[in-house]
């Protein structure tokens, strides 16, 4: 029997996988880092733009390139959701 919360979980990352959220690599940008994972071969580049300085710094777009698992495409939208806006 699956639970409630297993099923809420799966439809969240099914619902990002197949629409994800800032998905494809943006300009301008300020930094950029790529990431392979050796164990199952997921890939990312990750884009950040960041505006403000000190204190104020903070995330103001975030753009990325996954290729991999519906859990690692998923991963990376659900990151782009929760972190644009947010200081550093």
């Amino acid at each position: 029997m699956t639970s409630p919360l297993a099923s809420l979980y799966t439809e969240l990352v099914m619902e990002h996988d197949k629409r994800p959220l800032h998905a494809g690599l943006r300009e301008p940008f300020d930094t950029e880092v790529h990431h392979v994972n050796p164990t199952c071969g997921d890939e990312i580049t990750l884009r950040l733009q960041l505006e403000g300085s000190g204190e104020q710094l903070r995330v103001a777009d975030l753009s990325y390139e996954a290729i991999g698992c519906a859990m690692s495409r998923a991963s990376a939208s659900i990151m782009s959701y929760l972190l644009i806006g947010r200081t550093i």
